[in-house]
């Protein structure tokens, strides 16, 4: 079992990742998003795919002091839309997730095709068969959460190159002190940028650091073909103590894309209307 899951198997005999309650604004935003996704454009697109790289077990625990809830994670939320993807693709390097998935996902998109596999998701050959798996004119959304930084820039340029991919990614801006100490060369990876990223980090002040590198990672992707820094895109997930943890980045080549975006992330999960700014 990885070192993200709770030490005790859920009822069905498989992990759950372990995660904090503020993960349910960054799941629901998720859901949200891929079902506008999927009512939009299904009979608009004939094949549409969702591609989850670091997919967890398929349920999460999120807890707090004194309690922990079960709620599906975000390879059974991209399955459970009432319009499913024709095609999913499913990738984690942990294989007690992987077997953990496999087992939850039978009965759900029954129509649907899948690629499930166990696999660091910069691995080439992996990216060759998800390519060859997914239909060069489908339609695609690709949810990225890394617990760290452990994507790197080719594998997204690998991924979306001459694709119609919206992105959602996990952005681990608050971390990005520490992993500049015990792994940098991951973050020169993850930026694909021969370690400019160092230069803009240390050269801007504290104050603006946060704006600073979203739109500096923003700025890459649309070396991608997304659109730029002037498009509204990220949200951030915050603690209990409203700091933020991290962002979810969403970027797209085409600005309907980041409408869809916009409706997705006006309420939290609770509801509440989301607070313009950081």
């Amino acid at each position: 079992m990885c070192e993200h899951c709770g030490r005790k198997l859920h009822s069905d005999g498989y992990p759950v990742l372990s995660l904090g309650l503020w993960a349910a604004n960054k799941l629901h935003y998720l859901g949200y998003y891929a079902s506008v996704f999927t009512t939009a454009m299904t009979g608009r697109w004939s094949q549409c795919a969702y591609i989850d790289v670091f997919a967890g077990p398929g349920l999460c625990s999120l807890r707090n002091e004194t309690q922990s809830t079960v709620v599906e994670g975000s390879p059974i939320l991209g399955l459970s839309q009432n319009r499913p993807f024709s095609h999913y693709v499913f990738v984690d390097s942990d294989l007690s997730h992987i077997s953990a998935l496999e087992a939850r996902s039978q009965g759900l998109a029954v129509d649907s095709k899948k690629l499930i596999r166990c696999a660091d998701c910069n691995n080439s050959e992996l990216l060759a068969d998800i390519l060859e798996f997914i239909p060069t004119q489908a339609l695609c959304l690709a949810f990225i959460d890394p617990f760290n930084w452990n994507i790197s820039f080719s594998t997204l340029q690998g991924l979306t190159a001459s694709r119609r991919m919206d992105l959602i990614l996990v952005f681990q801006l608050g971390s990005m002190k520490r992993a500049m100490q015990y792994s940098p060369s991951s973050l020169t990876e993850f930026f694909g940028d021969a370690g400019r990223w160092i230069e803009v980090y240390e050269s801007t002040s504290p104050q603006k650091l946060t704006r600073t590198m979203l739109d500096y990672l923003k700025e890459r992707l649309s070396t991608l073909g997304y659109l730029g820094a002037s498009f509204p895109s990220e949200v951030p997930v915050v603690n209990t103590k409203n700091v933020p943890l991290y962002y979810l980045v969403f970027a797209s080549k085409h600005p309907r894309g980041q409408d869809f975006w916009q409706k997705a992330i006006q309420r939290t999960a609770s509801g509440a209307r989301k607070l313009p700014g950081f």
